[in-house]
């Protein structure tokens, strides 16, 4: 009797590795794992009104999810991505199962509010799809 087994895709590590310098480098204020993707335009407010609202200068925040997508778009697009586009889209580009994304997306860095606590639990919920997988990688 044969098993039919699922056709994985293929991890995207370069991408994750990618999107995740990208996190840590910017303004701390753009990354929240608790929004796939939210913009306010900053011409219509000064940047203590945003400090206040917990946005960046540039009025986006995201979480790994939202940035691995908006990453593939210029800058002035990024008010366009679309909420529910987000996951979809970045299961695909980053190379994950329905249930690996699950587990990046909805996982432990969304339990906290703290910028490091969420860094911290989105790599252990990577390292853990990736251990998953079979892939010995650092991050």
């Amino acid at each position: 009797m044969s098993e039919w087994k699922e056709k994985l895709p293929k991890i995207n590590l370069p991408y994750i590795r990618k999107v995740l310098r990208f996190i840590e480098r910017g303004p701390k204020l753009r990354f929240d794992m608790g929004t796939y993707h939210d913009h306010v335009d900053p011409k219509d407010h000064d940047a203590k009104e945003l400090r206040e609202l917990h946005y960046p200068a540039c009025g986006t925040k995201a979480c790994f999810a939202g940035w691995a997508v908006m990453l593939q778009r210029k800058p002035d697009e990024w008010a366009d991505v679309r909420y529910n586009e987000v996951a979809p889209e970045a299961r695909e580009l980053l190379g994950f199962t329905y249930d690996e994304a699950d587990c990046v997306f909805t996982g432990e860095g969304c339990n906290y509010s703290s910028f490091a606590k969420q860094l911290r639990g989105l790599k252990r919920s990577l390292r853990e799809v990736l251990r998953g997988r079979g892939i010995k990688a650092k991050l």
